[in-house]
């Protein structure tokens, strides 16, 4: 039996998944003003909230927009969501817009938030047994550091993504690597991670496993060029909902030797103990 979403939570309410309850005149619609977050529910537990919490209220900070709620309520309104869709394994996406405006653009002060839950899925094993491809596109994002509504490029890529058997894009800009559009990347050469903080999302499991590599792998934060690609034994994308996927493709440039390596592996067992410590520590009773 497929599971269904039955509520979500705005502006103070939960309310049923059939009741609509957006306008037209809404920033976020009409000029994707807006921000948001999303993570995982594992056993009944939001994975590592404080964190992406402390996130989305510094992207709002940042883009102007007045939170209503404190932390400590949202984290509230997010174990009664999950409590009551049931769901089981699924993701909760947090988002802050600027709200209902008449003229359709000068903010009224009075956002709107949401908490919206989803189904998801595991990814499928071949993403790790065997890896993945992305395909490189010139661009970086209007504002690395916030998790704006804006993924228009990524959206406008889908056809040409599916076109060349692809998993995602890479940002590339003047021959640098950034990031993948829902993720970030590292490259491992010689047993040393290498990953970018330029021009990238401060992802919540690029943290977590920066924080878990630093007394145990040599690291390098730095900008990477595409030409090192050519040279690197491993590479990978990370995110909420994509724990270490192997990447062996980029355009047409052959990863090490073209298939998931062994580092990679032993970090994402590392990642995955890690989160389940977590899960296992907060799991309700």
């Amino acid at each position: 039996m497929i599971k269904r979403v039955k509520y979500y939570f705005f502006n103070g309410e939960f309310i049923s998944n059939d009741t609509p309850v957006l306008t037209p005149y809404e920033l976020g619609l009409l000029r994707g003003y807006g921000i948001f977050d999303f993570l995982r529910i594992v056993e009944g537990v939001p994975v590592f909230l404080e964190d992406h919490l402390d996130r989305f209220f510094a992207s709002a900070k940042q883009m102007n927009l007045r939170l209503p709620y404190s932390k400590n309520q949202i984290m509230d309104y997010v174990d009664t969501l999950v409590q009551i869709n049931k769901l089981g394994y699924s993701g909760i996406r947090l988002v802050l817009t600027g709200g209902f405006s008449e003229s359709g653009f000068t903010p009224t002060g009075k956002t709107n938030f949401y908490l919206l839950q989803h189904v998801l899925k595991d990814n499928p094993p071949k993403y790790f047994t065997q890896g993945i491809k992305l395909i490189t596109v010139d661009y970086v994002r209007d504002f690395p550091k916030i998790k704006t509504l804006n993924y228009a490029l990524v959206l406008r890529y889908q056809n040409e993504i599916k076109k060349h058997g692809a998993f995602d894009t890479l940002f590339v800009k003047d021959n640098y690597i950034s990031e993948s559009s829902r993720s970030n990347f590292f490259i491992v050469k010689n047993k040393t991670l290498v990953t970018s903080e330029e021009d990238v999302l401060s992802g919540i499991t690029r943290k977590k496993l920066l924080e878990l590599c630093k007394d145990r792998y040599k690291l390098k934060i730095r900008p990477i060029h595409i030409k090192e690609l050519k040279t690197a034994d491993e590479a990978f994308i990370c995110g909420s909902t994509k724990p270490l996927v192997p990447v062996v493709l980029v355009d047409d440039i052959k990863i090490g030797r073209g298939k998931p390596g062994s580092f990679t592996a032993e970090l994402r067992a590392s990642f995955i103990a890690s989160q389940n410590a977590y899960v296992a520590k907060r799991r309700p009773q």
